[in-house]
């Protein structure tokens, strides 16, 4: 501010340069905390977002409601003919994408911020389309829609840039040193989270993939389990059919007590074979019309740990050895073949021997006549929580008195 010798006011310069500085910077902090707010959104993007394609439209959302841009837009270069194919924009694009030719190919129609970002592998801008010659194949057209500068961000996938992000102002000269540093770590985030979307995409498909080798395996396993049954049944005609329906009734009873279905998957497979031991004890025992004299009892008896035997060195996810060998002991010590106690017995054995003794008593034998369900579910009922586990035997009375269960024919 200057005056004369008498103190008269000569000029307003230094207050009008100090309002002009003060403004200027004032504009300069906004545009960077829009900008910060950008990059902000952007990376809660990123942890939200699954996908390649969510990813873009967000962020080109971002980009012009917290960042104040015109219009943003993203494009993934066609490697073959360096075109750039817009695939999502926010904002006011009003046909513009539609109007202009797109490249990463060191053309004309190449040389603005969007193929000057992929072709080089950098954030470009231009500043001011109306005196920047690189702008001349379309300033007409983003003139018209308030277009005055842009900014492109090369996108990276591994060791390639595969398109651009780019963004634009309203007014000249927007983009300085520090707002093209963060948009440089917007694009470095982006990126990053481009790589982890693939690393998700090859994880999902080799867990597919893995979960199919698996489907298939247990699969052959249960044609195997099937055969094996087959096979102890063919040897006993009586009782031909009894593993499958312990195995029906088992399940049911697992799902009813609402345990996980990586267990009732191993119920299903331990209660198809859980007398397979008995493929060594002789016909004529198994098929005999009379009762079993005390020997042959003995030899009955034999079953669940020749069971065991056959199948406890076979790799399997469920603890199908130990369903064989204790469906037969009860909770008080009185069963066979160890005379195991409560906790000792494994849940799984426990709830197959409720389900053995409901299908046996039900069906109909060498020695005797079935005596039907409402004889096999007092005997249950009368040895809940001494013979038989508590759970097992509410979850296959609620089943089969209030549900309707029935055994299904083959």
């Amino acid at each position: 501010m200057l005056k004369d010798a008498s103190g008269k006011l000569l000029s307003y310069d230094g207050v009008i340069k100090d309002i002009t500085e003060r403004k200027q910077a004032e504009a300069r902090i906004q545009k960077l905390s829009r900008l910060y707010a950008t990059l902000s959104q952007t990376n809660e993007t990123i942890v939200r977002t699954a996908n390649r394609e969510d990813l873009f439209f967000n962020i080109c959302k971002a980009a012009v409601t917290h960042g104040k841009f015109v219009m943003a837009w993203v494009g993934l270069v066609d490697e073959k003919t360096c075109t750039v194919r817009p695939v999502c924009h926010d904002g006011a694009e009003n046909g513009y994408l539609a109007d202009i030719a797109f490249s990463a190919d060191d053309v004309p129609e190449g040389r603005g911020p969007t193929g000057t970002a992929i072709r080089e592998n950098r954030v470009s801008h231009i500043n001011n389309f109306i005196t920047d010659e690189r702008a001349w194949p379309w300033r007409e057209a983003a003139l018209k829609r308030g277009f005055r500068g842009a900014a492109g961000l090369p996108l990276r996938f591994g060791n390639k840039v595969i398109g651009a992000l780019t963004l634009y102002a309203d007014e000249t000269s927007f983009f300085d040193t520090d707002q093209l540093n963060l948009l440089e770590e917007m694009a470095t985030d982006i990126s990053f989270a481009l790589e982890g979307f693939e690393r998700e995409a090859r994880r999902r498909q080799a867990e597919e993939e893995r979960e199919a080798a698996l489907k298939k395996l247990r699969r052959a396993l249960e044609d195997s389990i099937r055969v094996a049954a087959s096979i102890s049944e063919a040897r006993d005609p009586y009782t031909a059919g009894h593993q499958q329906r312990v195995s029906q009734l088992a399940v049911a009873i697992a799902v009813e007590m609402g345990l996980p279905a990586a267990q009732i998957e191993g119920i299903r497979f331990g209660s198809l074979i859980h007398d397979i031991g008995k493929i060594g004890v002789p016909t004529e025992i198994l098929s005999k019309p009379s009762r079993l004299t005390s020997l042959e009892m003995q030899l009955i008896q034999i079953h669940p740990r020749a069971g065991y035997e056959i199948v406890h060195d076979i790799e399997l996810p469920w603890p199908v050895a130990r369903m064989i060998l204790q469906h037969h002991e009860r909770l008080d010590g009185s069963g066979y073949p160890a005379k195991l106690q409560d906790e000792k017995i494994i849940p799984e054995a426990r709830i197959i021997a409720v389900a053995d003794v409901v299908e046996a008593m039900s069906s109909h034998r060498p020695y005797r006549p079935g005596r039907g369900m409402n004889a096999a579910l007092a005997e249950i009922a009368a040895a809940s929580g001494t013979l038989y586990d508590k759970h097992a035997v509410d979850a296959c009375l609620r089943l089969i008195l209030k549900k309707g269960f029935t055994f299904k024919l083959d």
